[in-house]
């Protein structure tokens, strides 16, 4: 299963916001590709992440980072070049992940 480590990516402190992105990109590429029983599974994630306003706004950052063009974001209009950089290594979880496995 790739939720277990991907968690343990998540929690670390130091990590490039590219990494992190990727890590949750991975996993949820991953569920997709699962037998139609973790079709719930899959659901959920998808849900939740929608949900994630700042999720987006990250992947913007992120582009902007690492020198892609982006086309003009109202949220990103927020951000001076000086704040954008300082978000390098920001985590892309708020608090430590809970661990709820049945």
């Amino acid at each position: 299963m790739c939720i277990p480590p991907a968690i343990t990516k998540l929690e670390k402190h130091g990590v490039l916001l590219s990494e992190s992105l990727k890590t949750v990109q991975s996993v949820v590429d991953q569920i997709k590709t699962v037998p139609s029983t973790a079709a719930r599974v899959a659901e959920k994630l998808s849900s939740v992440l929608e949900k994630n306003p700042g999720l987006e706004e990250l992947r913007h950052i992120c582009c902007i980072l690492n020198g892609n063009r982006q086309e003009p974001n109202s949220t990103m209009e927020n951000y001076d070049i000086a704040e954008i950089v300082k978000f390098k290594f920001a985590p892309i979880a708020s608090c430590d992940v809970e661990r709820v496995f049945f």
